[in-house]
């Protein structure tokens, strides 16, 4: 199977946000990756399910790379991924590590190993992409005495946006945060 790689530039991912990627995994695939960096040459996370890869069966390889040196591998054998169906990861950043949501909902942790600020790279390879998507606001709000907005009340706004596709992704993420802000007025105002 050839390399199949989509990536997205000036993503804004700071401490507290989180990336989710949904996509499928094909029939034959030996891997697919999931990598988070600043650039192609500078990755904070390369998160890497292997079906049958290299040395690798059924293991989930973490990595990082600073200035295209590769760091060492942390490997995991917990392993929730099937060949020919959907799945959907969620990320984490914060200044420490990278909370990696697995699709049975079981935690990875991976230490950031280089001073960062911003994750402005993501790319995704070996995956057919249905829907990326990236938050700014990860905690709740509380917005009356009853109200308790979650993260996931959140999320679903923002995935209802991704899917009306915008003209470029960072159009995308603007309109994402607005409608959020949005949603979080109007359900204020109309309790």
């Amino acid at each position: 199977m050839a390399d199949n790689i989509v990536s997205f530039y000036n993503i804004g991912h700071k401490p507290g946000h989180f990336v989710e990627v949904e996509g499928f995994i094909p029939e034959d695939c030996k891997e697919f990756a999931i990598i988070l960096g600043t650039d192609e040459k500078n990755l904070v996370l390369y998160f890497s399910p292997r079906f049958d890869y290299l040395e690798d069966q059924r293991t989930v390889v973490l990595n990082s790379m600073v200035d295209n040196v590769w760091g060492e591998e942390q490997r995991e054998s917990f392993f929730p991924f099937q060949e020919g169906s959907d799945t959907t990861v969620c990320f984490q950043f914060e200044l420490d590590k990278i909370t990696i949501q697995l699709p049975t909902g079981n935690p990875l942790s991976f230490p950031v190993r280089f001073t960062i600020e911003e994750i402005s790279y993501l790319a995704v390879r070996n995956l057919q992409l249905k829907e990326a998507g990236w938050q700014t606001i990860l905690f709740p709000f509380i917005t009356s005495a009853t109200n308790l907005v979650t993260p996931w009340r959140w999320r679903a706004s923002f995935r209802r946006t991704v899917k009306s596709l915008p003209s470029s992704w960072e159009q995308m993420r603007r309109i994402s945060c607005y409608t959020l802000v949005l949603d979080l007025i109007l359900k204020t105002s109309t309790r």
